[in-house]
């Protein structure tokens, strides 16, 4: 206050305005140095905003990354696991496929060793009345002669139905069979109605 109260003086009023704009200079300066160190504080904060924002970015960049290895990962183990999966139902297709057709072909052999001995039993008494009737008069043996040849026709009939067991399927098996049985059936009818035209002894 002393230095004011001594500029206003008279004798020293010239300087008024001299010392004022050093004042001004001086109050300048103070505010220009303010507003460096607020600009440099916002700089300052700014660059550590895009830091940090930059680490986020990078942070969320090499997060995506690892869920997409993840997800690559987890597709292939899928798919791995499901190709292992559709091999053992193949590997189980083919071992059930390969034990039907084991017991399809033994249920073949079975209706077929069943029917030859059936047949062959039948046959051993169509060579009995061959041969009773080879000795036969020549009359018995002119009656005898129709009921023989459809014996043969039937025998063929019969032999034909023992040779479809090979290719029989699980659905024509039975069919076959009942085939065989009808066809054996009329073989036997005919060797008896042979027997018959027998001479009686």
């Amino acid at each position: 206050m002393r230095f004011i109260s001594a500029l206003t003086t008279n004798h020293a009023r010239p300087l008024l305005p001299l010392v004022l704009c050093a004042l001004c200079f001086v109050a300048g300066c103070e505010d220009k140095e303010k507003l460096q160190s607020i600009q440099k504080a916002a700089d300052e904060r700014i660059a550590e905003v895009e830091r940090k924002a930059k680490e986020q970015v990078t942070r969320a960049k090499e997060e995506m990354e690892a869920l997409k290895m993840q997800f690559a990962q987890s597709a292939e183990q899928a798919k791995s696991e499901a190709a292992s999966a559709l091999k053992d139902v193949q590997l189980g297709a083919e071992q059930c496929e390969s034990e039907a057709e084991t017991a399809m072909r033994r249920a073949r052999e079975a209706y077929k060793a069943e029917a030859k001995l059936k047949l062959s039993a039948v046959t051993e008494d169509a060579r009995d009345v061959r041969a009773k009737l080879a000795k036969a008069p020549a009359k018995v043996k002119s009656a005898a002669q129709p009921v023989m040849k459809a014996l043969d026709g039937l025998l063929k009939e019969v032999q034909k139905d023992i040779a479809a067991f090979d290719k029989a399927t699980l659905e024509t098996l039975r069919s076959t069979k009942q085939a065989f049985n009808e066809h054996l059936a009329k073989l036997k009818s005919k060797l008896n109605s042979a027997k018959a035209k027998l001479p009686k002894v």
